[in-house]
């Protein structure tokens, strides 16, 4: 076997890039805080929101009563209908009642907006049908306030038997291609057959053509693609790319992977997520090209009506009169079905690709219309979901959930937005998932350098204790991996920094929350006598139904376990399951009469008086920093480290404080006594972290030639 040490700079060089690729993949899966952010309000029936592609200025709401609202990003102001169909030919269902399932229900910008100001709607028109239809913008197009109302030329009808189940979605993939999501047409049990049925557009997923029209494509007129699954079976069948939906309502592409993510509404148990492989075309840049890899993503069957999700439909359903085996091969899985305790139905999201929230790229949202609890993320590699969590109480307005969420929305950035349907007398509006701005923990609290004197990720017990009051019956503290349990809504997603380790109250499956008393985590002894001290930490604290004496109190001893004790932070609950930074400074302790020994204590007590409400808190990134930093560059001149013989040397007078002498291993980060592959990724896990002592060249800060550093270091071994 090859020596590691051996390996070329080249070697190095791609070891240090996929380490970071690989830490910034895990941290992806970690740290997750955002908030709501409202954006536009008094909207009528808001159920989408678009952009031109390249376009991050401007955004434009669908609302269901036929008006598309144009939005300017940079003012924060809506600017005005952008194009009216509420009295040009859209079924409104009554005298001023919108039908639930009926309206402006759909929009798709041309991938050449930019030069032909096209763009692609989707609605009912007066006798219930379903309508694509295409429309053009006023001159010039990237920056015009209107479009052309006059311009419309319809794509395609399509008759519907009843007043739901109409799909809306239209989305142009990177191939180019228009698809168009249809419902099956309802009622319940699609009772006329139409989901299976090869002769019928219900149903379906269609995939038209919009540039192959008499004069230009291949000249037959009906916005057939060349590589459709089914082109050669002729009128209707050779539109429809994959065929079982219910009502796919909200459907969508990865911008990145161009992946297609349908979220087909359940009827009677299960709400289903499915995801068909990106489009490989043997020649990219032409959409009728030949598919390389047709028959793992056109042609596909997603099972309604035979199946319901992953479930056989009861006997009885229209799937029956078609013949069909639920228990049959041949069907495309989702990647996950939900029953109906947690929702009714699915509204499908995009995955994030936005730069405001790099610990979101590559989540995909999901909510369900029914319930406001079930706001979830989650992260699929192609094979297995990896990730999945509810974040519906970060997206808390008022200390309540967002619901009757309608659609997801994506601008020309790829930031993600929200439409809520107006509810109790208040209107309809739009909000943006942003950042949450996190307090600035440790090193922010110091001025100048700091060194961290202690650090724990808890990935091992370095000597904290736990205690727990004789009222206590559940949730104690446990060094433990999160179980991130989507039955529980306030255990913590996960760790705070990333190793997977943290002390969290309880951790169970189901509610496992602190009840009935206070449970206690206590430090090993530490030194605070070297210099001012910080105490950092990372925490979580959500409640519901908080009572007066409910809490997270963080005390200090300066007599070990003996005491006494003095309180110096009250944590009151964030009401989510984010991770908040959190630092004690010396100035604090001070003020709190805490005299600095080398026998002191820090302890986190999590308290719910009675059982009636929900108390669960976190601990993670626990580290006391000292401001006492040594002088290692004496009269202005760099002392010389020698690492790799493990001594250092002033040019000046060879004279040098004992914390400036590089450790007599100074790679071995995990302290295990060797050198090995595992010391890389303990140091990068610092170096992310931003940890002071991560600055391992010793100059200016933690930066990219400490990774260098470290691994000459690593390179070289130890004595």
């Amino acid at each position: 076997m090859q020596n590691p040490r051996l390996l070329s700079r080249a070697a190095i060089a791609a070891a240090i890039a996929g380490s970071l690729l690989g830490a910034a993949a895990a941290s992806a899966q970690q740290n997750i805080a955002i908030r709501s952010e409202l954006v536009a309000s008094g909207l009528v029936a808001p159920v989408g929101v678009y952009a031109p592609p390249g376009d991050t200025s401007r955004i434009f709401i669908v609302q269901q009563s036929g008006q598309i609202v144009l939005f300017n990003l940079t003012t924060n102001t809506v600017v005005g209908n952008y194009l009216n169909l509420g009295s040009t030919g859209l079924n409104l269902v009554g005298t001023g009642g919108l039908g639930s399932e009926r309206g402006l229900l759909g929009l798709a910008f041309d991938p050449s907006f930019a030069s032909n100001g096209f763009f692609y709607v989707n609605y009912t028109n007066t006798g219930g049908n379903t309508v694509v239809r295409r429309y053009t913008a006023n001159a010039p197009f990237n920056s015009s306030i209107t479009a052309n109302t006059a311009s419309g030329s319809t794509l395609i009808t399509i008759t519907q038997d009843f007043s739901n189940h109409n799909g809306g979605s239209i989305q142009f993939g990177p191939d180019g291609m228009l698809y168009v999501f249809m419902g099956d047409g309802g009622d319940r049990d699609d009772p006329n057959n139409r989901a299976q049925n090869d002769t019928q557009l219900l149903g379906k997923i269609l995939r038209l053509d919009v540039n192959d029209t008499i004069n230009g494509g291949d000249g037959d007129g009906s916005y057939v693609p060349n590589n459709n699954p089914f082109r050669a079976f002729g009128h209707p069948r050779d539109k429809v790319w994959a065929k079982g939906m219910r009502n796919p309502w909200r459907s969508t592409f990865d911008r990145v992977t161009g992946d297609l993510w349908v979220a087909d509404v359940g009827q009677d148990v299960y709400e289903e997520i499915n995801v068909q492989p990106a489009i490989q075309l043997t020649n990219p840049a032409d959409g009728n090209s030949p598919i390389l890899n047709a028959a793992a993503a056109g042609g596909l069957n997603y099972g309604w009506d035979c199946r319901e999700g992953l479930q056989a439909c009861p006997t009885g359903l229209g799937g029956t009169g078609q013949g069909c085996n639920p228990n049959a091969a041949g069907y495309f899985n989702p990647i996950i079905d939900y029953s109906h305790s947690f929702g009714c139905s699915i509204t499908g999201g995009y995955v994030y690709r936005g730069s405001a929230i790099p610990a979101l790229d590559g989540f995909y949202f999901y909510v369900d219309y029914c319930t406001s609890s079930t706001h979830r993320i989650l992260r699929y590699d192609g094979t297995n979901v990896t990730f999945h969590a509810d974040i519906a109480d970060q997206l808390q307005i008022s200390n309540n959930n967002l619901g009757n969420i309608t659609s997801y929305g994506e601008d020309g950035a790829g930031e993600m937005y929200m439409c809520v349907a107006p509810s109790n007398g208040a209107p309809g509006s739009v909000y943006r998932i942003a950042p949450f701005d996190v307090p600035c923990g440790c090193p922010c609290v110091a001025t100048g350098a700091q060194r961290a004197i202690f650090s724990d990720s808890f990935e091992a017990n370095l000597g904290w204790s736990v205690a727990n009051s004789a009222g206590l019956t559940v949730g104690a503290w446990v060094r433990a991996q999160p179980a991130n349990a989507l039955s529980w809504q306030w255990d913590p997603m996960s760790d705070a920094d990333d190793t997977g380790w943290c002390f969290v109250t309880g951790n169970g499956s189901t509610n496992s929350d602190i009840d009935g008393g206070s449970t206690t985590v206590t430090s090993p002894a530490l030194d605070f006598t070297q210099g001012d001290i910080s105490i950092c930490y990372s925490y979580q604290f959500a409640t519901s139904g908080q009572t007066a004496n409910d809490g997270l109190f963080v005390e200090v001893s300066s007599n070990g376990a003996a005491g006494p004790w003095t309180l110096v932070a009250t944590h009151n609950a964030d009401l989510s399951t984010r991770w908040i930074p959190h630092a004690i400074s010396q100035a604090a302790l001070t003020m709190a009469g805490i005299a600095n020994t080398t026998d002191m204590r820090v302890r986190f007590r999590a308290i719910d008086a009675d059982t009636n409400n929900n108390v669960e808190a976190a601990l993670d990134s626990f580290k006391i920093l000292t401001g006492n930093v040594p002088d290692c560059n004496e009269n202005g001149v760099d002392d010389l480290v020698d690492i790799a013989n493990g001594t250092s040397l002033d040019v000046n007078d060879n004279q040098i404080p004992d914390e400036c002498e590089a450790p007599d291993c100074a790679c071995d980060w995990d302290n295990s006594g060797a050198i090995a592959v595992p010391d890389i990724f303990a140091f990068l896990a610092s170096w992310f972290a931003n940890d002071p002592a991560a600055d391992f060249d010793g100059q200016n800060g933690v930066g990219v030639p400490d990774i260098f550093a470290f691994l000459a270091c690593w390179f070289a071994g130890c004595p």
